[in-house]
């Protein structure tokens, strides 16, 4: 049906589908994916804390870090609370404002993070290419413009693709098969062409990815350079260990991202299993974020032992 047949939305709410064909496995899903929220939620929440109350994390890497626990948070936050009454208590009912609000919280959440890993990169760049001069170059108000330049260009750019969605008319079906409302899934059911609004939406989610890792990717070319020239073993292996959790980060959201454009490209598994894979990966990355910077930060799981002393420990 073109747009010239349906000249307005007649739709005033969405039915949340789930995941088609496994409609048997809600329980156990429900319960995998209750855990992930869980973890994702108090991962996150305890990195930013220790950044917030321990005065030896105030430096630039823990400031990125700590807005990148924001962003996860933000991101399980918009999807999984819905997500999980759907599967548990059938509450798949979501209104027409909703619908959009929270595809455009989480489409803005992932561009935020495509922004914060290249100034974190860029941070380690400095740290590790012009360590003299590091100080006078992330300043204070450096890392507070950054990490604001980072979450304005986030939100902003899927404002055009959010607008253009919101001008096609919805008359029905109004059932999205899906766990929540994601952009390619909400427009299908739209009662006109979509293509054009298809074709802008990878455009800008081509540039918003790939802009990002090409300034990540030379920031670690750089790196490697300069750690190769450093003259003893002990000296290269600290150098990397300052950088090798960002890396790690990168490494996990991109290869992950990649792995899903793959699958869901290609017809090698079933459309419930591409379904299932695209899902597993909105809500893998914010969880394994706060794992890594807690498993391999030092400084990380020095300020974890001084919070569970603290609280062990009574005030005499």
């Amino acid at each position: 049906m073109t747009q010239s047949n349906v000249s307005v939305t007649t739709i005033k709410e969405f039915i949340i589908g789930g995941i088609p064909g496994l409609e048997r496995y809600e329980k156990e899903l429900f319960s995998f994916f209750l855990i992930v929220f869980i973890v994702t939620l108090l991962g996150n929440l305890l990195v930013f804390a220790l950044i917030v109350l321990d005065h030896r994390l105030h430096t630039p890497m823990y400031f990125f870090i700590a807005n990148l626990a924001l962003v996860d948070l933000l991101t399980t936050t918009t999807i999984s609370p819905k997500m999980l009454a759907v599967l548990v208590v059938h509450d798949n009912v979501i209104s027409y404002p909703a619908c959009f609000l929270q595809m455009y919280l989480f489409l803005s959440s992932e561009c935020t993070v495509c922004f914060l890993l290249a100034v974190m990169a860029f941070d380690r760049y400095v740290a590790i290419c012009n360590p003299l001069r590091y100080n006078s170059i992330i300043t204070r108000n450096a890392c507070v413009l950054s990490a604001a330049a980072a979450w304005g260009c986030g939100f902003s750019c899927p404002v055009i693709s959010i607008y253009q969605s919101l001008q096609l008319p919805f008359c029905g079906p109004n059932k999205i098969h899906y766990c929540f409302c994601d952009f390619h899934p909400v427009l299908i059911l739209a009662c006109a062409d979509t293509s054009h609004v298809i074709h802008l939406g990878l455009t800008l989610a081509l540039i918003i990815i790939y802009v990002p890792l090409i300034l990540v990717v030379f920031s670690y070319i750089k790196i490697l350079i300069a750690i190769f020239r450093i003259a003893s073993s002990d000296g290269r292996r600290k150098a990397f260990s300052t950088c090798s959790s960002h890396l790690l980060v990168v490494l996990t959201f991109y290869i992950a991202s990649a792995f899903v454009y793959v699958i869901l490209l290609t017809n090698v598994v079933s459309p419930q299993s591409r379904m299932l894979v695209s899902l597993l990966y909105c809500v893998f990355t914010p969880m394994v974020n706060p794992l890594i910077y807690s498993f391999r930060n030092k400084d990380i799981k020095s300020a974890v032992r001084k919070l569970i002393w603290s609280i062990n420990v009574p005030p005499a």
